[in-house]
């Protein structure tokens, strides 16, 4: 049994998992001793986690928690291991709150474990996973937990209860709470309260704000096609334009910006550049919905062009 444990660690530490799990099921398995199997269990639940089978890995945490009164690693220990490992996916993050939910019932006054099931519920939330509480209910977590333990990470909280709102629909709900949030932290969340801005059609407020994040802390194409539609709220349609491409450089597979930089093409009156743009976009992105909308609101544009008007070289490039 003692071998078996070594060289259960030893496989584990140089990365070789599977081989380490077939050495703690012979601790497991073959000794009835209790220290040892709780222990091998332990350790065995780390490699489960570390190979994504989260579900053998709560199974393990189930058998461990009846013993953490009297064997005090076991708490700590589960507690450690699920939050590097739970909240990363959404077969686990159910499993993860009931966890933190079982948790605080032995530790009610651990903050980080009160923040970290604040933070599973917004993932199972936001990824559309069940959740047993509404947004009033949420809301009143997370303002208990942002004043009872100042070292919370107030900022990020506030901007998961805007994303909450948002989910439910509720825009303007959504954009006072990433407020809150960009107000403590301006450079991680202004994105989200720029978007929420452009939702509700407040553009003049929105650009400088998404501007800031597109130029210095999100320089990336999301930030830029949040610029364009602020741009073009602003009624810039040249700038519109600019930020359009600028987000196709930077991620050429962006669909809903290659379809919108038609669009504005379109609107501004440069048929021949839009027809162009939406030629493209139907060849790479033939599945696309908007993609479908298109074909069925402007077939005539690719249907019906002579050679003048250059639908052939159109029609190859794409």
């Amino acid at each position: 049994m003692e071998a078996h444990m070594a060289l259960a660690m030893a496989e584990r530490d140089a990365g070789n998992l599977e081989s380490s799990l077939e050495h703690f099921d012979q601790v497991i398995w073959s000794v009835d001793d209790a220290l040892p199997t709780l222990a091998a269990r332990g350790h065995r639940l780390e490699v489960y986690f570390r190979l994504g089978m989260t579900d053998k890995a709560f199974d393990d945490i189930a058998v461990l928690m009846p013993h953490a009164p009297r064997h005090l690693w076991i708490l700590p220990w589960c507690a450690r291991l699920v939050f590097s490992y739970a909240r990363t996916s959404d077969a686990s993050i159910g499993k993860a709150i009931r966890f933190w939910e079982s948790y605080l019932r032995v530790a009610p006054k651990d903050s980080n474990a009160q923040e970290e099931r604040i933070k599973c519920l917004a993932y199972a939330k936001m990824h559309g996973q069940p959740v047993l509480i509404n947004f009033a209910q949420y809301e009143a977590q997370v303002a208990a937990c942002i004043v009872e333990d100042s070292s919370v990470d107030a900022a990020h909280l506030w901007d998961r209860v805007g994303h909450w709102a948002q989910i439910d629909g509720d825009w303007e709900t959504a954009e006072r709470y990433y407020r809150k949030a960009y107000d403590l932290e301006p450079d991680r969340y202004g994105y989200c309260l720029g978007t929420a801005l452009n939702f509700l059609k407040r553009f003049v407020e929105s650009l400088p704000i998404l501007l800031e994040q597109a130029t210095k802390h999100q320089p990336d194409a999301l930030s830029w096609f949040q610029v364009a539609i602020a741009r073009e709220g602003t009624r810039d349609i040249e700038g519109c334009k600019v930020a359009y491409r600028r987000a196709l450089e930077l991620d050429p597979d962006y669909a809903a910006a290659m379809f919108n930089l038609g669009g504005i093409l379109w609107n501004s009156g440069d048929k021949h550049g839009a027809i162009a743009v939406w030629s493209k976009a139907l060849g790479q992105f033939p599945n696309d919905p908007l993609a479908e909308r298109l074909r069925r609101e402007f077939s005539p544009l690719f249907d019906g062009f002579d050679d003048d008007d250059g639908v052939t070289e159109l029609r190859a490039e794409s």
